[in-house]
């Protein structure tokens, strides 16, 4: 569904459908007690659907996943989040030049919000490490 151009184009719901295919990609829930997260924003890692994939499946899939959205969602400001959420990912694995090629995208498509901005200050934090 989320590669079907018609679809993301549709006239009336083109920006709620783009929304709800961002927030299953990329929005991470509050934390439980006890569980692994982002300690610098008391998140999860990754939405819940990411780290099911990421469970079920691996890493690899879930990457592929992000990229399928990032290609296909119409709007930048979905495409930079998904581009900070596939970073992350990156950093996770050690990959910093491909965290810092995703955190430029993140950058480029909302060169003010500065969570971007953040997430290549921290692909290169990892990397001093």
């Amino acid at each position: 569904m989320i590669t079907d151009k018609t679809f993301l184009e549709e006239r009336f719901y083109a920006n709620e459908i783009s929304i709800m295919f961002r927030k299953l990609l990329v929005t991470r829930a509050n934390i439980d007690q006890g569980e692994e997260v982002d300690m610098a924003s008391k998140k999860k890692r990754f939405s819940e659907l990411i780290e099911d994939v990421m469970i079920k499946t691996n890493q690899e899939t879930a990457k592929d996943l992000l990229e399928v959205g990032f290609l296909n969602l119409p709007r930048d400001e979905d495409k930079a989040f998904i581009a900070q959420a596939l970073a992350r990912l990156q950093i996770e694995q050690q990959k910093f030049e491909e965290a810092e090629n995703w955190a430029e995208k993140a950058i480029s498509r909302l060169p003010n919000n500065f969570t971007m901005h953040d997430t290549i200050g921290q692909v290169f934090k990892r990397k001093l490490r």
